[in-house]
């Protein structure tokens, strides 16, 4: 993904990178809907459930490592997706 970045590939890394997320169990398409991003926003509100942003900060700090890995991809995709399809960070 970060050859792809640097090659200025950036369709290329948003592949890569959603590659990657597919082999951990996460689905994403390249180009979501309004309505896809919608019902992801949903879920998410859903599994917060009442919880507060306090109670949510004092959760663990995360230790798996497919987890790290996972959060280390996204923050390395954001401006690749943005520049190929504002759904994929909003």
């Amino acid at each position: 993904m970060g050859v792809c970045i640097e090659l200025v590939q950036l369709d290329r890394a948003v592949a890569v990178a959603l590659g990657y997320l597919r082999q951990v169990g996460i689905e994403f398409s390249p180009h979501p809907t309004d309505d896809e991003v919608r019902r992801e926003y949903e879920q998410i509100w859903l599994h917060l459930g009442s919880r507060s942003i306090e109670n949510v900060a004092d959760l663990p700090l995360m230790s798996d490592p497919e987890f790290l890995a996972t959060m280390g991809i996204l923050p390395r995709v954001m401006v690749p997706a943005f520049l190929t399809d504002r759904n994929l960070i909003t």
